[in-house]
């Protein structure tokens, strides 16, 4: 993160966009989003209080939960379509990828249609509930983040951040020269200032 630009790094988390991350070549799709991922994780862990550290969290365990149902979503349709065009292939592999996400085996048989469509209708019987439990989550996010006075992380966050920062430092920031780490201590010390003038107020 010392090294990332600021402006790549709110790309990011406003976009979803990772291209400031690649230095050369075309990465793999998976090994960026991890990358930005463990960027993101350390972003939030230096940036935030304990409220905003704990729904960093609950939005991670979302996501997640969110990746397990599409996953299970993907194999399952993919079985379906190759027992309903009677492709015969053998079925272990995928019931193995199943019984990893699901958290309990899973059996496909192509020689026992039945069974094969009784299991894929328990693995998304648990997404279905995955998601009831992600909604519930969202739920969650929602209130805490209007409970803690927390704002959501767009680019007006952002721009009204770094206006603050320009105000109280007395310098303007610049995203493409200024890194992710710097901007996290900018943040930090501005805080700080803000903190240590109000307490000499009260005195």
């Amino acid at each position: 993160m010392s090294e990332l630009p600021l402006d790549a790094l709110i790309r990011g988390i406003c976009d979803d966009d990772y291209s400031g991350l690649i230095i050369e070549g075309k990465p793999p799709t998976d090994e960026l989003k991890n990358c930005w991922l463990d960027l993101y994780d350390e972003y939030i862990e230096k940036i935030q209080d304990d409220d905003g550290r704990y729904i960093a969290e609950r939005v991670k365990q979302r996501n997640l939960m969110l990746t397990q149902i599409q996953v299970v979503e993907s194999i399952v349709s993919y079985v379906e379509y190759l027992l309903s065009a009677s492709i015969h292939m053998d079925l272990s592999g995928l019931a193995d990828k199943l019984t990893v996400w699901i958290g309990m085996p899973v059996q496909l048989d192509w020689n026992d249609k039945d069974l094969s469509i009784s299991q894929l209708e328990m693995c998304m019987g648990y997404a279905r509930s995955w998601y009831s439990t992600a909604e519930n989550i969202k739920t969650e996010i929602g209130l805490a983040t209007t409970e803690a006075g927390l704002k959501k992380m767009d680019r007006d966050y952002f721009d009204n951040l770094i206006i603050a920062i320009s105000m109280t430092m007395n310098f303007k920031v610049n995203r493409k020269e200024t890194t992710a780490g710097e901007f996290v201590v900018m943040v930090r010390t501005m805080r700080k200032m803000q903190e240590d003038l109000k307490d000499f107020s009260k005195n």
